[in-house]
């Protein structure tokens, strides 16, 4: 078995390193699947955890988990979640607190992450209660105990009183820094606790938080869905006026791959598809490593034809053929495997900056890596090996001696594997091209607004208490053009204003700002508006609304007003639509509330491409003039709004490293294809040199069935890219054109790898002097 590796090293190596490639791809994938599908596994009630969803709609108001809790018999309890981030005080230090989870005591007992300290069924009991990650307390106290300790997070009072394992990437939750009490919420939004009781906790109005439910063991709550749908449409106004049509209990195990749940803050969400799309993708360059072993197998059968003959004169079985090809190629799969592991450990870390993972060499090397490796060992083995054992095994003893058949030397199954292995390779190409033509387009589209010069900056209680002293400071910076103080902005959290509007629901994003932020963004209006245009009790302000809102609320000319709740309100101006989130979905309905920004979270800062460097610099400067002590939390409004289309630029990146494996793979193959045929040929080609063929005639006689296959592979692969494409652009709402050449280019340039590799063995073989081939003729 290994003199037949000795005598071959070019095919040999060809067909390690080719399958060694191919492995390796599929046992980082299959990791990365692994613990993808895994996600939020290791919950010890995961079969009896519930997300509450409806139609249109995956959070709900406060008082809701109650009214399920007492309402449906197989709820044993609730948690709400909800996620801000903010600044933690302690010892007059103060720290940028990152996500902090808010939710109820019972969210320790429905879910089971790791406390490190603490009793689980205590946790939260107090309003005031604080639950910190263990890196986060390592970070404020160092190797202080935490526990006890007082602490301020957005000006109100917390006591530490447990520890928690940090979150890993097997669950759906965004990784918290911190956990507190939910009922502390409406504090922490300026809320006195009487108002807190009466116009949040029981209030149905905000539905903007997360629901999860914990049924009771060998029950099945999801008979009562339409049941809790009839009586919540009575009371709960997003069930009515066909807003949502449906109340949902989500398994825990499908709430990762929920893709309704994009814009809820707090959790992430994975793509099935997407996991089932990179399972294909490297099963196929798995076959087409498997086709160059298969191929070069068949084209050392000139050699081993004879070989096979004497066997099956002598006694020999087909079966024990068979087995002696199987045995080899599973030789060959283990080498290409224990090279492929070692591979492994060298990419790990360019693998997980692709695809946004953490994994360590732990998290790799487990048992379930081992039976991948062993499994890919023996699958690849089996079909690597079984197609030429059954070929060569399948000729008579005789017609083997007398001379190597005919069929095997131009064997169609050759010419239709290489077809396939560039048929695979052109798709991807295409693909990768419109991946990467989208991202550009979504980058460069005109959103309607100034994304390009405009960043915002995290407002602190120092800023607020001297805003005005803040913004004039920022004003006076040479370069800047506006400065806007607001609640809400593009790429940042957006409000939403859910009504009722002649019997049909509404749902607006809301923006709460200033005058100046459409300078700030660059969009233009027509007239000067006065913040008094609009009083609802103490709250005044002027209302502008985009055109899709006139168009949702079929306002008619000269569109000045509509109601809102309980109050008629004017409509200082109607402007054109802006895409403020995603290119995944059209503009919403938007209303623009300009007021007097008491307080802001937010402040957004527009200066000129000239020196907007020095703008930045300068505005760090004033901000840490003001307020020495804070963190400063400084980003651009497109980097926001780029984070949505991360996952477009690993994917494109992943299929274009996959479109790279294939043509390399592909390309090993038909090198060796292309060394056996000139080998096979040698005798024609020095008979036709000693009649006057020239040499780029025996070049292009050699590269022409290659061409051949090139280009039966590009129009096969083309309607299928095009396939792969048109479905995967459905995910936008703006999108790029399909355009022909793409296609063109991608065939062109697979042809020209194809030639580039075939023509070097062509060009070997065609400038070879004839009577090395003819000696003993």
């Amino acid at each position: 078995m290994f003199r037949n590796l000795r005598e071959n090293k070019l095919h040999s190596t060809i067909n390690i390193f080719g399958l060694a490639i191919a492995i390796t791809l599929v046992l980082l994938l299959s990791s990365y699947v692994s613990n993808e599908i895994s996600v939020d596994s290791f919950h010890l009630n995961k079969d009896r955890i519930y997300r509450v969803h409806g139609d249109n709609i995956e959070t709900f108001a406060p008082p809701f988990g109650q009214y399920i809790l007492e309402n449906v018999a197989e709820a044993e309890s609730y948690a709400r979640t909800f996620t801000m981030d903010g600044t933690l005080t302690y010892d007059n230090k103060k720290f940028e607190s990152g996500n902090c989870l808010l939710t109820d005591s019972t969210f320790f007992t429905i879910f089971s992450f790791p406390i490190l300290v603490g009793d689980t069924r205590e946790l939260l009991s107090a309003n005031e209660d604080a639950v910190l990650s263990e890196s986060f307390a390592k970070k404020i106290f160092g190797k202080k105990n935490p526990v006890g300790e007082s602490i301020k997070f957005n000006g109100k009072d917390f006591v530490v009183s447990g520890i928690f394992r940090d979150f890993k990437d097997n669950t759906h939750f965004v990784k918290p820094n911190m956990i507190i009490n939910f009922s502390m919420l409406p504090r922490i939004w300026g809320m006195s606790e009487e108002n807190a009781l009466k116009y949040f906790m029981k209030d149905y109005g905000n539905s903007s938080f997360g629901l999860y439910l914990l049924a009771h063991k060998n029950s099945n709550i999801k008979v009562h869905e339409k049941e809790l749908l009839e009586k919540a449409k009575e009371f709960y106004w997003v069930f009515q006026n066909d807003r949502s049509n449906k109340i949902s209990f989500m398994p825990l195990e499908e709430v990762y791959f929920n893709l309704s749940a994009r814009d809820y803050i707090g959790t992430r969400q994975g793509n099935k598809k997407f996991l089932n799309i990179l399972t294909i993708i490297a099963f196929s360059i798995v076959i087409i490593a498997a086709i160059n072993y298969i191929n070069l197998s068949i084209t050392q059968s000139v050699k081993r034809a004879k070989e096979v003959g004497i066997k099956k004169i002598i006694g020999s079985l087909r079966w024990g053929i068979v087995r002696q090809f199987l045995m080899e190629s599973t030789i060959v799969s283990f080498i290409s495997t224990t090279i492929a592991v070692l591979l492994t450990i060298l990419v790990l870390p360019e693998f997980n900056r692709l695809v946004n993972t953490a994994f360590k060499f732990s998290d790799i090397f487990n048992n379930g890596f081992l039976f991948r490796s062993l499994l890919v060992v023996f699958v690849t083995g089996l079909i690597a090996g079984f197609v030429p054992s059954l070929i060569l095994s399948g000729f008579k003893s005789l017609e083997i001696i007398k001379g190597v058949p005919s069929r095997l030397r131009n064997s169609f199954s050759q010419k239709a594997m290489v077809v396939f292995q560039y048929t695979v390779s052109i798709a991807l190409i295409v693909v990768v091209a419109f991946i990467m033509k989208q991202n550009n387009y979504m980058r460069n589209y005109d959103l309607g607004f100034d994304k390009d010069h405009t960043f915002y900056i995290r407002m602190t209680d120092d800023t607020n208490k001297q805003k005005n002293a803040f913004g004039n400071e920022l004003m006076k910076i040479p370069g800047v053009k506006a400065v806007s103080f607001c609640q809400d902005f593009p790429g940042g959290p957006i409000n939403n204003q859910s009504f009722v509007y002649n019997d049909k629901a509404q749902s607006f994003d809301q923006f709460r700002v200033d005058t100046a932020f459409f300078s700030a963004l660059g969009i233009p209006l027509k007239n000067r508006i006065s913040i008094t245009d609009n009083v609802m009790g103490e709250d005044k302000f002027a209302l502008i609304i985009n055109k899709t809102a006139v168009n949702d609320l079929e306002l008619e000319p000269p569109y000045n007003e509509f109601r809102l709740h309980d109050n008629v309100v004017k409509v200082s101006e109607v402007v054109e639509d802006m895409n403020f989130r995603s290119l995944y979905q059209r503009p919403h309905p938007t209303m623009f509330q300009l007021r007097d920004m008491n307080w802001a979270p937010y402040v957004l800062v527009r200066g000129s491409g000239n020196n907007l460097i020095a703008v930045v610099t300068q505005a760090k400067a004033v901000f840490k003039d003001i307020s020495p002590s804070d963190p400063l939390e400084l980003n651009f409004i497109d980097d926001a709004l780029n984070i949505a289309y991360q996952k477009e630029e690993r994917t494109a990146k992943i299929v274009g490293y996959f479109a790279i494996f294939a043509i390399l793979i592909s390309s090993l193959g038909i090198f060796a294809l292309a060394a056996y045929t000139a080998q096979n040929r040698r005798k024609e080609i020095g008979v036709r040199k000693v009649n006057g063929a020239q040499i780029t005639q025996i070049v292009n006689l050699l590269n022409i069935n290659f061409v051949k296959w090139v280009i039966i592979a590009f129009f096969i692969a083309t309607p299928v890219a095009w396939v792969a494409t048109k479905k995967w652009l459905e995910n936008f709402a703006y999108k790029t054109n399909i355009t022909w050449t793409i296609f063109a280019l991608a065939g062109i340039l697979a042809l020209g790898i194809a030639l580039f590799t075939v023509s070097w063995q062509s060009w070997k073989a065609a400038t070879k002097n004839p009577v090395d081939s003819l000696r003993y003729e």
